[in-house]
């Protein structure tokens, strides 16, 4: 039946930490989403999970301090037992296909906000930003929404919600 360990990460389905699993852990691992970091590593440490893919670092914006003290002050039976160099590409995901002069709303994760800051001044910078627990989450939201917004996520989290991706 294979190994059976079930690994979790940052949900919901779609996300970098889903993407950077699926580049690492054995092909029957059992997936399993949480809806935050803290509660991931935790479910670690509690013994719900085998193992948890988390980010810890990103080159732009440094440490991931959610994790970084989840691991140093609460999880302390946790042991870090790999890394995965995962490169992060973010899309402009939209619910529809939608010109990005007509963008009034751009939804995301804070990192991958600050990671596209660059982007957003230059090609969305009268779009109002708006904070999702995860990128997938900000998939869903425009989703949902529709209107005239559009996700900082992952290809991954487009092609599972049926959404177009305007910008890679």
């Amino acid at each position: 039946m294979g190994c059976g360990i079930r690994v979790g990460f940052l949900g919901p389905a779609g996300t970098h930490s889903e993407e950077a699993l699926r580049a690492s852990a054995p092909p029957d691992a059992e997936e399993v989403p949480y809806p935050t970091i803290y509660e991931a590593v935790m479910a670690v440490e509690g013994g719900e999970l085998d193992r948890a893919v988390v980010p810890i670092e990103n080159a732009l914006e440094g440490g991931v301090a959610v994790t970084l003290d989840t691991l140093a002050l609460e999880a302390t039976g946790v042991r870090i037992v790999a890394e995965v160099v995962h490169p992060i590409h973010h899309c402009v995901v939209a619910a529809r296909e939608l010109d990005l002069a007509d963008v009034m709303r751009v939804i995301s994760h804070p990192q991958a906000t600050a990671q596209c800051a660059r982007f957003l001044r230059e090609r969305l910078p009268h779009a109002e930003r708006v904070l999702a627990p995860s990128t997938a989450d900000a998939v869903l939201s425009v989703r949902e929404a529709g209107g005239p917004a559009v996700a900082l996520g992952s290809r991954l989290a487009a092609e599972l919600y049926d959404c177009r991706i305007l910008e890679a």
